[in-house]
């Protein structure tokens, strides 16, 4: 009875929660999906969201065969218990990275916890990185705009300029609904050679598109997911000639690593290659309510941008709080999985049942 209450207290929940929730239906394959890195995964589920999302398809006449879909997807969804990745203790961890040199003093304390004490830092094979952020000439490496629609002018003009020099610029904003406000926004319809790389397209597409890129006049629009990994290849002389990919991030980076990241999408094997950021004011309020248009102005492009990344330590340091106490709170619930698969594997029922029902009741 307690195990019942309890799945219907998190079907509750869902269901108010469900307006909200974003996912992706697949008709040919006939699953709910998410997001997850530069793809969409369908074999994540997301407890009884995913049982509502496969409902909504429903309604909507999406599903193919849906008595059948519906039979297999809907049910009491207990879980088997909740295991802290944190407490994985490997004989060994290897890694690779290029963004060691962002890590704070959080994640240093992280790897000394794994006993990850040797490194072997290796230069790149290409010889001398041409990339330029803030030693470019000019003032509009970094801009901050008060409005929205100011911020969507900035970003429209710093695109045309890079593409009126025959070279390509890549933008990349922080999330998708962020993009597809922009795409819906007349200042769109200014540019030219354009195209969106989202997440949602198939392989063959974003393929498409990501060769494109690096093309002369070219104007790709895409979500920060991109910046992390994708090879923007640049094979176009012309490009190289004039300074090779312009990048432009048009939000604040929460960590470090993952703007060193979407600047690592240019200036690639030993081309030349730029960037810029243009904020909106708005938008720098999650991290920071000091630093608005006004007083970005009042500042060097170097002294902005330390103020900025000073904002986003304190705001990282938070997060890592809030990840420690996250930790803390879960090890109860570690504890119990693991005495209650512990007693299964020795065959004591009783104290499974016992251990169980403490876990799922919780």
């Amino acid at each position: 009875k307690k195990l019942l209450e309890h799945e219907v207290g998190k079907m509750c929940r869902d269901v108010s929660l469900f307006a909200d929730h974003e996912y992706d239906f697949d008709r040919a394959i006939n699953r709910v999906g998410y997001k997850r890195m530069d793809c969409m995964d369908y074999h994540i589920c997301k407890g009884y969201l995913t049982a509502f999302a496969y409902l909504n398809e429903a309604a909507k006449g999406n599903l193919r065969n849906p008595e059948k879909t519906l039979d297999d997807q809907l049910g009491l969804q207990v879980s088997c218990g909740y295991h802290l990745y944190s407490d994985i203790k490997p004989a060994c961890i290897l890694g690779i990275s290029g963004t060691v040199e962002a890590l704070g003093k959080y994640e240093w304390g992280v790897m000394n916890k794994y006993k990850i004490q040797v490194y072997t830092r290796m230069p790149s094979v290409y010889g001398m990185n041409n990339f330029h952020f803030l030693d470019q000439a000019g003032e509009k490496q970094l801009v901050v705009e008060s409005t929205n629609d100011a911020y969507f002018r900035e970003i429209t003009d710093a695109a045309k300029k890079v593409v009126n020099d025959g070279r390509a610029v890549i933008v990349l904003f922080d999330d998708n609904p962020t993009l597809q406000a922009y795409a819906s926004s007349a200042y769109y319809a200014k540019l030219v050679n354009k195209a969106i790389l989202d997440e949602t397209m198939s392989h063959e597409e974003k393929d498409y598109i990501v060769k494109k890129a690096a093309t002369s006049g070219q104007v790709t629009l895409t979500t920060a997911i991109f910046g992390r990994g994708t090879d923007f290849q640049c094979y176009d002389e012309e490009v190289l000639k004039k300074g090779g990919v312009h990048i432009i991030q048009t939000f604040l980076s929460e960590s470090k690593m993952e703007e060193i990241q979407i600047q690592g999408r240019t200036a690639r094997q030993g081309a030349e290659g730029t960037y810029s950021m243009v904020l909106c004011e708005e938008h720098l309020k999650k991290m920071t309510k000091d630093i608005t248009a006004e007083s970005a102005r009042r500042l060097t492009k170097t002294e902005l941008y330390n103020r900025l990344d000073k904002s986003r330590q304190l705001y990282h340091e938070q997060a890592c709080t809030f990840v420690e106490e996250s930790l803390k709170s879960n090890e109860e619930f570690h504890k119990l999985t693991h005495k209650c698969f512990d007693a299964l594997l020795s065959g004591n029922r009783e104290l499974a049942f016992e251990s169980g029902q403490s876990l799922w009741c919780k």
